[in-house]
């Protein structure tokens, strides 16, 4: 056998054994997304199983028949998520799963995507403590658990990902000291969980983590995954709390008056009456996203009723306009709009309340 032919052999022989590896890693990543459609449903529902090969599904990315991009934030998830699964994408970089409603612990074999460069969790019900596998992520840039209820102590292992820029743990159940932890992160916030203390001169300027936590600079987001939790400072807001401190400038917790009566909420039509402006500013918030004209909130009222609520700012017009300009907006209707349910006017606060709408935002459903 010549010179040519022999390596003419050896190549043939290379490419039988990487066409079937090939095959394989494309079959195996299509039956842990299959796996996932079966315990989380929501929108995964949509992808068409009929085809054999899932590189069309939607908000999947594939590179060399392997996920490498899974984005799936606000749709519908709901669950737990079991080993088994996304360990075996193992050539993710880009996790997101945030605004869904899953729960439990974090899968303990999530440790096994060892190129995973950004996890993106925010919004969702997971608990239990931070698992040890995930700080074996060490290629890992940026974390947003941000709503969750993780809880236990903030683990010194995060000073093993050297490459972590963003971290964000706020509104978890999170306790203790931030003893140990040297990391330097561009962008860090642990408020609204149970910690005690100040945060390590290490991590950035000197801040009571009861108080704000929080120590941010500058960071160019990957385009696309904009953390909700960033928006307002990633904190939690409230309505109640907004709203009541604006009056409060004023003299006055009740607000602005009209003919001595103090304002209430002004309903649209037929829309039901159920609650009144004083459960509106004692429901439970949690900020959904924020634009040129306000901030969003989902608000859960005490009877359980839950709302979307736009915080409207920097709008000065008088009453009269205001009011002519909303009525116009209140009697849109159209299958492709949340109608308008009732607003609320003052010289310091207006809010627009519309039914919430589970399905996530349409900023999440664009940017996958």
């Amino acid at each position: 056998m010549g010179h040519g032919q022999l390596v003419l052999l050896v190549v043939f022989l290379v490419v039988i054994e990487i066409l079937p590896s090939r095959k394989s890693d494309l079959g195996s990543n299509r039956a842990a997304l299959l796996e996932l459609r079966k315990e989380v449903s929501g929108q995964t529902l949509l992808w068409n199983v009929s085809q054999q090969s899932p590189c069309d599904w939607a908000r999947v990315l594939f590179q060399k028949n392997r996920v490498v991009d899974l984005r799936l934030p606000g749709c519908s998830l709901t669950g737990e998520i079991p080993a088994g699964i996304i360990g075996n994408l193992t050539e993710l970089r880009v996790l997101s799963l945030r605004m869904n409603a899953l729960q439990g612990p974090l899968p303990p074999d999530l440790g096994s995507c060892a190129d995973l460069w950004n996890l993106y969790l925010y919004g969702n019900a997971f608990s239990s403590e931070i698992p040890t596998s995930l700080f074996n992520l060490t290629n890992l840039v940026r974390l947003n658990l941000v709503a969750n209820d993780f809880s236990d102590e903030i683990s010194t292992s995060f000073n093993k990902l050297d490459r972590l820029k963003t971290l964000y743990l706020q509104e978890n159940s999170l306790s203790g000291a931030i003893l140990g932890l040297t990391q330097k992160f561009d962008k860090f916030n642990v408020s609204f969980n149970q910690l005690k203390g100040e945060v390590p001169e290490a991590l950035g300027k000197k801040t009571s983590v009861v108080n704000a936590a929080t120590v941010k600079h500058s960071e160019v987001e990957i385009p696309g995954e904009k953390p909700i939790g960033e928006l307002e400072n990633g904190n939690r807001y409230s309505v109640a709390a907004a709203a009541v401190a604006a009056m409060a400038r004023n003299g006055s917790a009740k607000g602005d008056t009209a003919n001595g009566e103090a304002k209430k909420l002004v309903f649209f039509g037929n829309a039901s009456r159920v609650f009144d402006l004083g459960d509106l500013l004692r429901a439970s918030t949690k900020v959904l996203g924020k634009g040129t004209f306000g901030t969003a909130y989902k608000a859960i009222l005490e009877m359980g009723t839950t709302v979307a609520v736009k915080r409207l700012k920097d709008v000065t017009i008088t009453e009269t306009e205001f009011i002519e300009k909303i009525e116009g907006v209140g009697a849109m209707d159209h299958e492709h709009l949340v109608p308008l349910k009732a607003y609320y006017y003052s010289r310091d606060e207006k809010l627009l309340v519309y039914d919430y709408m589970p399905m996530g935002s349409l900023s999440a459903l664009l940017h996958v």
